[in-house]
């Protein structure tokens, strides 16, 4: 079962979306693509990938990326997912993406625009970026 969050994972002294939608996930290719990335991780409590790549579609934006590979640090194994399972997956507490490493890490949260679909963006310092959109095309 997903478990998802009225509110978008955001720094601590962030706002919370206020609108207090609970999206529900219960497609099942959904269910097999989180199962997959899920997988990389199993016997571990807590889980964190690396963003690496991203796919546009329709667009230049955030709200236009429609997959990511992604790789997990701890165990070297590589995978590509949709943008409703990454979004799923980064909903869960124990799991955390982020993009770059040392200095130039930036965590990944999920954003809850009041229309559109709920997608993933980077954030440090307590700020919105744009790193996701400065990573290679796959």
């Amino acid at each position: 079962m997903l478990r998802t969050r009225p509110y978008s994972i955001a720094p601590r002294d962030a706002e919370p979306d206020r609108g207090g939608v609970t999206q529900t996930l219960s497609v099942p290719s959904v269910n097999l693509a989180l199962g997959a990335l899920k997988r990389s991780a199993l016997g571990r409590r807590d889980m964190s990938i690396e963003i690496t790549h991203i796919r546009l579609s329709g667009g230049n934006g955030h709200e236009h990326i429609v997959s990511y590979q992604w790789r997990n640090p701890s165990d070297g194994n590589v995978g590509a997912s949709d943008r409703p399972t990454m979004v799923a997956w980064v909903d869960q507490s124990e799991n955390h993406a982020h993009v770059g490493s040392g200095a130039s890490r930036s965590e990944v949260g999920v954003v809850r625009p009041q229309y559109g679909q709920p997608h993933l963006r980077t954030y440090a310092d307590g700020q919105w970026n744009n790193n996701l959109l400065s990573l290679p095309r796959f």
